[in-house]
């Protein structure tokens, strides 16, 4: 069945999951604030730091979730881009192997719109991404399950991106070129391999369509964060040819 209501027993079983997942990030941001203090290290950008968001702890922390559940999906699908025979191999997925990591992200996404103050952008992002989530994990949705869980891949770059925040100088600016790379390969690119996918197997019921929808705001966000990317390297590239000519 494409759409199978949960039992409350499982439905409690993913709730306290959730619950426990989210006191847990609480807990391991302030352990890693603890030993990054007695470490005496400090944050790059003061300016950047909201209620917490982008301070070292929460970089580190992310790095680890984000390579948990792009490690997690590399191994369940592998990094082969070639299309299932058949929509059929899509609506039998078997939901089990993909169901704790879309719990982790699921928990991720509530905790960091909670604990921490972000950009509007990002907001949406979260939120445009919870909301197909949760219809997939409680409505057991074997479609958006499949979708869900080889677009965790794209989180390959997200570890990179948290590098960036943490380190200055040449490494600062390595990390930033090979985000740029990263992020065209695993968004752009990637994405738009699943979005065809979608297109190929259309959704099948008001679930299924609202978990497409839910995908394509997240591809049209990152579109944007894409031209923003060349933009940003453009005027890093043009300032240092300029710095090198002064001198």
């Amino acid at each position: 069945m494409v759409n199978n209501l949960l039992p409350v027993e499982t439905c409690w079983i993913y709730l306290t999951y959730i619950a426990h997942m989210i006191c847990a990030m609480y807990i391991g941001e302030n352990i890693l604030e603890l030993i990054l203090k007695k470490m005496k290290y400090t944050d790059i950008d003061e300016s950047k730091i909201q209620r917490g968001h982008y301070t070292r702890q929460v970089n580190i922390l992310s790095s680890i979730i984000t390579f948990i559940l792009a490690t997690s999906a590399y191994m369940e699908h592998g990094y082969t881009l070639q299309l299932p025979d058949t929509c059929d191999s899509i609506r039998s997925h078997d939901i089990n192997r993909s169901i704790w990591s879309i719990l982790l992200v699921t928990s991720y996404f509530l905790y960091d719109a909670l604990a921490h103050r972000l950009t509007v952008e990002y907001y949406l992002h979260h939120f445009a991404g919870l909301i197909p989530l949760v219809l997939i994990v409680f409505t057991q949705n074997n479609y958006g399950m499949y979708l869900a869980s080889i677009g965790l891949l794209v989180e390959f770059s997200s570890i990179i991106m948290n590098f960036i925040f943490i380190t200055t100088g040449r490494t600062k600016r390595f990390f930033r070129y090979l985000f740029f790379v990263v992020f065209i390969v695993v968004r752009p690119i990637y994405m738009t391999y699943i979005l065809a996918m979608i297109f190929k197997c259309r959704p099948e019921s008001y679930v299924e369509y609202l978990i497409g929808a839910g995908f394509l705001f997240e591809y049209l966000l990152n579109l944007k964060w894409f031209v923003m990317l060349c933009g940003k390297l453009q005027k890093d590239l043009c300032g240092s040819s300029k710095d090198k000519k002064s001198k």
